[in-house]
């Protein structure tokens, strides 16, 4: 007699099998433990015949899919009969997303976007001062140097030094300006200021 083997813990379909003549009872069969000789349905795609309550029924087989946490975003592999937690989605999430849970989507994180723009163009802004201001403004200040001690004018310097000073305050006030993070450093329509020339001559 064929019977059809199930795992002792989840009940899930193992195999078939052939059960062993009772050898106290003619034209009776041994049906071992986590054996049954009902026959399990035929599982579909993502199923899995499971005996319980001494019948089959299907259920959801996601084990080994990967599906995204809607509270932490992280990766989560299947490793479980049933049907998959609301918590989770098969829909992985961009960078810097949140779960809209109405549309049932991912959606940019506009706070965290914000603060990454920000960052970012913080960082661009005090490169500038740090390689283009700090480096033009030496220069200026050692031919100021130079002018006073051959007893030149100094005047023109003084005008540059004052035009890359309006130019450094301009950097600095850009958190201040509509619209700022923008789309950080890169976006077109961030109001970098000219850096001014430097020739005193």
């Amino acid at each position: 007699m064929q019977i059809f083997n199930y795992h002792p813990v989840t009940g899930e379909y193992l195999g078939n099998g052939i059960a062993r003549p009772d050898p106290l009872e003619e034209g009776r069969f041994l049906i071992p433990a986590h054996a049954t000789e009902v026959a399990p349905p035929e599982a579909g795609e993502r199923q899995a015949s499971v005996w319980a309550d001494q019948a089959w029924s299907l259920m959801e087989d996601h084990r080994g899919e990967i599906y995204y946490s809607t509270v932490t975003g992280e990766p989560v592999v299947i490793e479980y009969l049933g049907d998959v937690p609301k918590e989770l989605t098969g829909i992985a999430p961009g960078d810097f997303q949140i779960w809209d849970a109405e549309a049932e989507t991912w959606a940019d994180d506009l706070q965290a976007l914000n603060f990454l723009h920000a960052s970012a163009l913080r960082t661009e802004r005090d490169r500038r001062v740090r390689e283009v201001y700090d480096a033009a403004v030496m220069q200026l200040l050692r031919e100021r140097r130079k002018a006073v001690a051959m007893a030149g004018d100094v005047a023109i310097v003084d005008a540059l030094i004052a035009d890359w000073d309006a130019y450094v305050d301009a950097l600095c006030s850009l958190p201040d300006q509509p619209g700022f993070p923008w789309q950080g450093p890169d976006d077109l329509v961030v109001p970098w200021p000219e850096p001014p020339a430097t020739k005193t001559a």
